[in-house]
């Protein structure tokens, strides 16, 4: 069995252990060093509080009543990283920062920011205090810095839409067809291959299911699948658009 004496335990760590940390590889010096414990999800990093200035590697300064929360780019008293990054990605963000006092994990403060900005030697984060005793706060400590953002803006959908035309809820449309494609708003979601009902506003009980076989700009063709009703109209008439899905099969009785 393998063992470990304990000044090569010692050995591994390049700062002062405090409770919590792990061990990660620093590639600038080839070492393994502690680090901080990151909050769940979170990103963790190992600053000194600074009430004069961020000009120091490894420095932080808040100011709640501006609501300001400052960083240098450089984690100087963790693994000493340029996290200019790290903090770029979170320039159109939102999310949460916890200023935890190293040792002491019970006295913390969290914070909730949204966006940053590049500034001198580091970041401008615009915040405001959730809870915690900023007074607790004391230049010259050492603290753990973890930030948890929120995800990016997915991209919106669109598909439902209404159309006014003439139209038989068992008609395709394409430009092969009598009636021609249909002419819809544009910006809709559609790719081509989606379920969809086409509903006659006057009478909804009468649904065409179709599937979308193209769509660009303003126009939208489709392959009828199935209709319950029949609604024909010689003149122009309001229709619905939307998604729809492929009936089960009925279950057992």
């Amino acid at each position: 069995m393998s063992q470990l004496r304990l000044k090569q335990i010692l050995d591994l760590f390049s700062i002062n252990p405090d409770h919590g940390d792990f061990l990660a590889y620093n590639s600038a010096n080839s070492r393994y060093e502690n680090i901080a414990q990151a909050i769940n999800g979170a990103t963790t990093f190992k600053y000194k509080y600074n009430t004069d200035s961020i000009s120091s590697n490894g420095t932080f300064q808040l100011n709640i009543d501006a609501g300001i929360f400052s960083v240098n780019e450089t984690d100087d008293l963790g693994l000493g990283n340029n996290l200019s990054n790290f903090y770029l990605s979170l320039e159109e963000r939102s999310g949460f920062i916890k200023i935890e006092k190293v040792g002491a994990p019970n006295h913390f403060i969290v914070l909730e920011f949204t966006g940053n900005a590049t500034i001198t030697n580091g970041y401008k984060f615009g915040i405001s205090k959730l809870f915690g005793a900023i007074e607790a706060l004391v230049s010259g400590n050492e603290y753990y810095i973890s930030f948890v953002s929120n995800g990016a803006d997915g991209t919106s959908v669109k598909y439902a839409t209404t159309f006014n035309a003439p139209h038989r809820t068992d008609e395709s449309r394409s430009p092969s067809e009598d009636l021609g494609s249909l002419t819809v708003e544009s910006g809709l979601s559609y790719i081509g291959g989606e379920l969809i009902t086409i509903v006659p506003v006057v009478s909804p009980e009468n649904i065409q299911v179709a599937r979308v076989t193209s769509y660009s700009g303003t126009t939208l063709t489709i392959e009828h699948i199935s209709h319950t009703g029949t609604q024909p109209y010689s003149g122009s008439e309001d229709w619905n658009i939307n998604l729809t899905g492929i009936s089960g099969t009925s279950g057992t009785q």
